[in-house]
C-alpha cells in the first residue's frame, strides 16, 4: 500500500461519523433553508396575486364615480366615420390637432371619416402630420401649394387669387381625393357633416376651392365653418369677404371667436364644444346627432354666425385603493361634487367675460334657432348618465324651459397627473349671433390711428409719471 494514499477503511467508526456528520448537517441546512425560501416565495406570489386581484376589483367608495382615463377608453361610441374635417391654415391645424387628440382620448376617433389638410408651409405641415394620433394617419389627404414651401406669407386675398393658377388645381384635386378616400374607407358612404376650421390668413382663400370641389361630389353634405377673428387689423379687414367666399361654395354658417379676446379659453371651448356634440350623439339622453345640432344653431339665412361661451372647472380626484404595480392606477371623484360643479358652470357660462367675442353685442336668442349647452366631464359614460339625470331634473324643477334649448352631456377621456389628479368639467354654450353682418362689420373695423396714438401717449405718460415718482 502506498503510504501517501489515504484509506478510509483504516479509520474507526467514530472518526468516520464525526467526519460525515457536518456534511450531513450542511446538506440538511441547505435543504431546509431552500425549502423555506421556496415556501416564502410561493406565499409572496399568492399574496401578490391576491393584492393584484383586489386592485383590479376595487370599487370607488359610496357616492363616488370613477374617472374616464384616456389610457382605459376602449368603447368606440361612433364608428360611422360620417364627419369630414377640413383644416385650413395654422388655425385649422392647431385647433384640429387638439380636437383630434380629444376625440382619440375619448374613444370618439372613428366618428371622423376623413381629414383634408390645406397648408402651404411644408415645415408646419410636417409637424402636424407627426403630431397626429396614429388612428387618423390613414384618413388624411393633404393639399400643398407649389412654389410656396414657406407658406403664403399672409398675402392679401387679392394677391392669393392672382396665384390661382398655382394652387387652384392642387386644391380641387385634394377635394376630389378626400371624397374618394372617404368612400373607400366607409363602404361607399358619403360624409354627412363637414366641419371646416378656417385660418384667416392667406391659405383661407385656397380652402374655398377645396370645399367647393367636395360639395360638387358629395351633394348632400352639410358644411359648417369655425373661424377666429385675427388680432391684426390688416387680416381682420378680409374676414367678411373670406366668410362670404365660404358661404358661396356651400358653408351654411360659421362659429366665430375673436383672438383679441381670450384666445386660449376660446380655443379650448371650440375644441370641447365640437367634441362634446360628437360625444353627446352617442351618450346623451337627447337623440341629437352632430349634423342636426349644427343645423339647429344657425339661422337659415345668408351670413349666419354663431358665438359661444366657455366655462371650465377642475375638480380634485382621488386614487382608488388598493393599488398594485401591475394594475394601472384608477381615480375617482364624488358624484355630488360633480353635480355642483356642472350647475356652477351652467350658471356662469353665459357671463359676458366668457363669451368668444369678448361680450361685444347683444346675446339675445335669435328666433328660429336653438341654444345648445354642452356639458363635458371626464367620467365613465355610465356614471355621467346619473349626473345628467339629476342635473336635468334639478333644472326642470327650477323652471328652465326646454323650448329651443338643448342640454347635451358627453364623456371625455382625461390624462391624469398622478401627483395631482383632476377631473375637468367643461360647459360650452352655443347661440346664434344677433344681426351677424352688423356685428361682424363692427368687430372687423380697424382701430382708428388717433385711438392707437392716444393709447400710446397715455401709456407713455403713465410710465413717465411712475418714473418721476420713483426718482423723487
Amino acid at each position: 500500500m502506498d503510504p501517501n494514499q489515504f484509506d478510509i477503511s483504516t479509520l474507526d467508526p467514530t472518526t468516520v461519523f464525526l467526519i460525515i456528520l457536518p456534511l450531513l448537517a450542511a446538506v440538511g441546512a441547505l435543504l431546509f433553508f431552500g425549502w423555506r425560501r421556496e415556501m416564502n416565495k410561493r406565499a409572496a406570489s399568492r399574496l401578490d396575486r391576491t393584492l393584484e386581484t383586489a386592485a383590479r376589483a376595487a370599487l370607488p367608495p359610496p357616492g363616488a364615480v370613477e374617472l374616464n382615463l384616456a389610457t382605459r377608453v376602449t368603447q368606440i361610441v361612433d364608428t360611422s366615420g360620417r364627419i369630414m374635417l377640413v383644416l385650413v391654415g395654422t388655425f385649422g391645424e392647431n385647433v384640429g390637432d387638439n380636437l383630434l387628440w380629444l376625440l382619440w382620448r375619448s374613444g370618439l376617433w372613428a366618428s371622423i371619416g376623413t381629414i383634408l389638410v390645406i397648408e402651404s408651409d411644408i415645415h408646419r405641415l410636417t409637424l402636424f402630420l407627426q403630431s397626429l394620433p396614429e388612428a387618423f394617419r390613414q384618413r388624411v389627404v393633404t393639399v400643398e401649394v407649389p412654389g410656396f414651401a414657406g407658406g403664403l406669407g399672409n398675402r392679401s386675398r387679392g394677391e392669393v387669387l392672382s396665384f390661382i393658377d398655382r394652387w387652384g388645381p392642387a386644391a380641387i384635386r385634394g377635394g376630389h381625393e378626400v371624397c374618394e378616400l372617404h368612400q373607400r374607407l366607409h363602404r361607399g358612404e358619403e360624409a354627412a357633416l363637414g366641419i371646416v376650421l378656417i385660418g384667416m390668413g392667406a391659405t383661407a382663400t385656397v380652402g374655398t376651392s377645396a370645399v367647393e370641389a367636395i360639395c360638387s361630389v358629395f351633394r348632400t353634405i352639410q358644411f359648417f365653418g369655425c373661424a377666429a377673428l385675427p388680432s391684426i387689423d390688416r387680416l381682420r379687414l378680409q374676414v367678411i369677404a373670406i366668410l362670404a367666399d365660404y358661404e358661396r361654395v356651400g358653408v351654411l354658417g360659421t362659429i366665430v371667436e375673436d383672438n383679441a379676446a381670450d384666445s386660449v379659453r376660446n380655443d379650448v371651448g371650440l375644441v370641447h364644444g365640437i367634441g362634446g356634440i360628437i360625444a353627446a350623439s352617442g351618450l346623451s339622453d337627447t337623440p341629437f346627432e352632430a349634423n342636426n345640432a349644427f343645423r339647429q344653431m344657425f339661422e337659415e339665412s345668408p351670413g349666419a354666425l354663431v358665438r359661444f361661451s366657455t366655462y371650465a372647472i377642475a375638480l380634485p380626484g382621488y386614487r382608488l385603493e388598493p393599488t398594485h404595480p401591475t394594475v394601472e392606477p384608477r381615480y375617482y371623484v364624488f358624484k355630488k361634487a360633480v353635480d355642483s360643479k356642472i350647475l356652477t358652470c351652467l350658471e356662469h357660462v353665459k357671463d359676458p367675460q366668457f363669451d368668444s367675442l369678448g361680450g361685444v353685442g347683444d346675446a339675445h336668442q335669435v328666433p328660429l334657432t336653438s341654444e345648445i349647452d354642452v356639458v363635458l366631464a371626464a367620467l365613465n359614460p355610465a356614471d355621467l348618465k346619473a349626473n345628467e339625470d339629476d342635473v336635468v331634473l334639478g333644472l326642470q324643477l327650477k323652471g328652465q324651459s326646454k323650448r329651443n334649448h338643448f342640454l347635451l352631456f358627453g364623456s371625455i377621456g382625461a390624462e391624469i397627473d398622478p401627483a395631482r389628479p383632476l377631473c375637468p368639467v367643461v360647459v360650452v354654450s352655443f347661440r346664434a349671433m344677433e344681426q351677424p353682418n352688423t356685428l361682424l362689420r363692427a368687430l372687423t373695423e380697424p382701430v382708428p390711428a388717433t385711438q392707437l396714438l392716444n393709447g400710446r401717449a397715455t401709456r407713455l405718460t403713465e410710465e413717465g409719471e411712475r418714473s418721476d415718482a420713483s426718482n423723487t
